[in-house]
């Protein structure tokens, strides 16, 4: 009976990167497949390309010394939701999701003993029309 029990409670709930049946009826939607980028802006194509980030084993990884550091962003924007996922992060470890961005633009290079305030108020008021091959992205918005 403890079997039964147990399967049962397993199908409630869906495998990784899946949703049940129950999810899909009631309106839920899937943001990453566990494989691609498939809705998501691929940071691979854009020019130049990002190297902040790989798929690995179901998850989105961030990778340590890349060359921009940058977020990933979904194509689709989305207005009042609900959002559910699972988290691994290693001890000491500096990663989140934001939400609701409002804002986000290339930062300027950093002048010596300039704040970190400073330079994204100096990088907003003069945008980068271009991408460099190294550098910040900023992004205004909620972390969690």
């Amino acid at each position: 009976m403890t079997t039964l029990v147990c399967a049962a409670a397993l199908a409630a709930f869906g495998a990784d990167n899946e949703l049940t049946a129950k999810e899909k009826a009631d309106g839920w939607r899937l943001m990453f497949d566990g494989k691609t980028y498939k809705g998501w802006e691929d940071p691979a194509k854009k020019v130049p390309p990002g190297d902040g980030f790989a798929i690995e084993d179901g998850c989105i990884r961030s990778l340590a010394k890349s060359q921009i550091n940058e977020d990933l962003f979904t194509a689709a924007l989305y207005g009042d939701f609900e959002m559910e996922f699972d988290w691994k992060i290693s001890p000491g470890g500096n990663s989140g999701i934001k939400y609701r961005i409002q804002d986000r633009l290339m930062l300027d290079d950093i002048k010596p003993g300039q704040k970190f305030e400073d330079l994204v108020n100096a990088s907003m008021k003069t945008r980068r029309k271009d991408r460099p091959a190294k550098g910040q992205e900023y992004v205004i918005g909620f972390e969690y």
